[in-house]
């Protein structure tokens, strides 16, 4: 039979044996806090005692929520459409910037003569 049940495992090492026993494969051990100080599971917390973030409307009709609900809808289509807007004058300035350095290297080579002589 298997000295130890670490190698029955196939687990290098035993309790019989001067090899690690392979306790560092178990990664979710947990460790006991030191005798005296507080576990965290103990400790009081403020963020369990809060209520909920946002506090739940209350609608008299369903046409009311609805109507609730589609300006929510609407006013975060304008953000998302916002936040496009931003992307593509980003995108539009960064093109800008990139044409106008393709410019500016072809007015260099006219300067230095490059751009003729690979014409002859």
């Amino acid at each position: 039979m298997y000295k130890d049940s670490a190698s029955f495992n196939g687990i290098i090492g035993g309790l019989d044996s001067d090899e690690a026993d392979g306790r560092h494969f178990l990664s979710n051990t947990t460790v006991a806090p030191p005798v005296g100080t507080v576990g965290q599971t103990e400790q009081s917390s403020e963020c369990c005692n809060k209520g909920p973030a946002k506090k739940q409307k209350k609608f008299a009709t369903k046409s009311e929520e609805l109507q609730y609900w589609q300006v929510q809808y609407f006013i975060g289509e304008v953000e998302k459409q916002e936040r496009e807007k931003q992307l593509l004058d980003i995108r539009i300035r960064m093109l800008l910037k990139e044409e106008m350095r393709r410019d500016q290297n072809v007015v260099d080579e006219i300067i230095n003569g490059k751009f003729f002589e690979d014409e002859i």
